[in-house]
């Protein structure tokens, strides 16, 4: 089972957030932290964030905007650290877990298996790569593939 925390470890007066993730195996502890990009001030963290009767609706808001931000972060985390091998787990995992998060990846895109939706899909593709001229041929060898096959 592993836990995660937030800290904030600069003498800046605001600066992002480190997480750190804990965890054992095997009778061993181990801790790997990351930079998040939740960008708090020094004064804010140390003493509104743990406020529990704060009075203030700014305030209340600013917790519960940093509440969400670190339980959405801590929740992409733990839930790619139950789907990974514990040898593949290092600072460096963590960061690109974070990584992810902040950007995820595309998905590509299925190209197209039939002969005239990928002409279509190429001359989309590289419409600012080719000539005029070489799209009037690609359309028309594709008119002609679409005659042959009807």
């Amino acid at each position: 089972m592993a836990t995660i925390n937030y800290l904030y470890r600069s003498t800046k007066e605001k600066a992002p957030l480190i997480i750190r993730l804990l965890f054992r195996h095997n009778e061993t502890d181990f801790v790997f932290g990351a930079k998040t990009k939740i960008e708090v001030s020094k004064n804010y963290w140390n003493k509104e964030h743990q406020k529990k009767r704060a009075k203030d609706t700014d305030l209340i808001n600013k917790q519960a905007e940093i509440n969400e931000k670190t339980a959405t972060l801590e929740a992409h985390v733990l839930n790619n650290f139950n789907n990974t091998k514990l040898e593949y787990i290092n600072k460096e995992w963590l960061q690109t877990q974070i990584n992810e998060y902040y950007e995820p990846p595309q998905q590509a895109t299925a190209l197209p298996v039939e002969v005239v939706k990928y002409i279509e899909y190429f001359i989309e593709d590289k419409r600012n790569d080719i000539s005029i001229n070489s799209i009037k041929k690609y359309n028309v060898h594709s008119l002609c593939i679409n005659k042959s096959i009807e």
